[in-house]
């Protein structure tokens, strides 16, 4: 009898133990289960907020693209564009005139044909740059368009550029030969004529508007209303000048050097200097 009650207490211990063991083992089970599914979720949650993030980071992207990327193109065609004056690879070199006067430096304008006000800027930056250099410096002018290469204008086409009124039998009576120097901040322009009494005759009738068509070169406070043109004589030369303000410059004179060079200037001292270097220089012809 006390064997059986042995066995008995003994299969009920085994009974009790593998009921708790059961028990632990369906709880962890459950545990691990569970903490496998919100490892699952976690990473789940994780991957769609790196989505998120990464759909937010492209759409940046794409907005720095429209904002940033887009104008800077626009800006740059508009360089190249509006650069078109800039000399192309293969493009021909510009054959500039012989200067008539002796000159230290050349400074070449490029400018597309029919842009006054361009050609005017160029003109003036020029008259600022050696506004202290009493050397002439040689300033030719070339045109250009989107289809040709650059060409240095005959002297109608150049003063038609900066729209000025200079009657055609003043320009008619020109050849192509001509220049146009800055020498201590003026303008000195030189034309050559074939004609020397229908260049005279032009002359005498631009003085009209000559001083209005030339008042974008002269310094600020000229007076470009109460004024006449005197005549004057520089080594054996007639001049006509007129005197914009109560000293002897700024002024627009003009002569004709012998017999046949046009002489335009924004300043008395210049053209007198000019008159006096084409005379002296038996170079010139």
């Amino acid at each position: 009898m006390a064997d059986e009650k042995r066995n008995d207490q003994w299969q009920q211990t085994v009974r009790t133990m593998k009921t708790d063991i059961d028990e632990l083992t369906k709880k962890e089970s459950s545990s691990f289960l569970g903490a496998v599914a919100k490892g699952a979720d976690a990473r789940v949650g994780r991957g769609l907020l790196r989505s998120e993030e990464k759909s937010y980071t492209k759409l940046i992207m794409i907005l720095t693209g429209i904002f940033v990327i887009l104008p800077a193109l626009a800006g740059g065609a508009y360089y190249i564009i509006s650069n078109k004056l800039q000399t192309k690879p293969g493009e021909k070199e510009i054959s500039v005139p012989r200067p008539l006067l002796q000159s230290d430096k050349t400074d070449i304008i490029k400018e597309k044909s029919g842009d006054r006000t361009g050609l005017i800027s160029d003109i003036k930056s020029r008259q600022q740059k050696y506004a202290s250099s009493d050397q002439y410096i040689y300033i030719p002018v070339a045109f250009t368009d989107f289809s040709s290469d650059p060409r240095v204008p005959k002297p109608d086409e150049f003063l038609a550029a900066l729209r000025t009124d200079a009657p055609t039998d003043f320009t008619a009576a020109l050849t192509e030969r001509w220049n146009m120097y800055v020498r201590n901040g003026a303008l000195v322009l030189i034309f050559e004529t074939k004609d020397r009494l229908q260049t005279w005759g032009g002359l005498l009738r631009w003085e009209r508007s000559m001083v209005s068509d030339l008042s974008p070169f002269l310094p600020d406070g000229s007076n470009l209303t109460d004024f006449k043109f005197e005549d004057a004589l520089v080594k054996n030369n007639d001049v006509r000048i007129a005197h914009l303000s109560e000293i002897k410059d700024p002024a627009i004179g003009y002569s004709i050097v012998l017999g046949k060079f046009v002489v335009i200037s924004t300043s008395e001292v210049g053209l007198r200097a000019t008159i006096e270097h084409l005379v002296a220089d038996p170079s010139i012809q």
